[in-house]
């Protein structure tokens, strides 16, 4: 009987052994997939956001570049030809007469051409 019991402690103990030998490595293989599993879901969530995000910068860009060009438009109506004209008369610059080097002449010099 004690050799039954030997028999039966070390099955006992093998059956254990062998169930830890399957057992660890299926738990450990199950919270790996399980932390997989999670970061795909974040990923996925993140990536509708970032699409999302995309989508409104999209037309945030459209917006702007509709300004851009609307301005654009703008600009090139309110351009404005010009063309050089030739002074009028340049005599009277040539008869300035300044009876002295004060300021007081000279102001009254230009006064008159400027008033005729």
């Amino acid at each position: 009987m004690g050799f039954l019991k030997v028999i039966d402690t070390k099955v006992i103990f093998y059956i254990f052994v062998g169930t830890l030998l399957i057992v660890v490595p299926c738990l450990l293989h199950y919270l790996k997939v399980s932390s997989l599993e999670n970061k795909i879901i974040t990923l996925e969530t993140d990536k509708s956001k970032l699409q999302e995000d995309l989508i409104k910068e999209k037309t945030n860009f459209q917006r702007c570049d509709d300004k851009r060009e609307e301005q654009n438009k703008q600009i090139e109506e309110l351009k404005v030809e010009v063309t050089y004209k030739e002074p009028v008369s340049l005599e009277k610059v040539q008869n300035i007469y300044v009876k002295d080097k004060t300021c007081e002449a000279e102001l009254k010099a230009y006064k008159e051409l400027f008033n005729d």
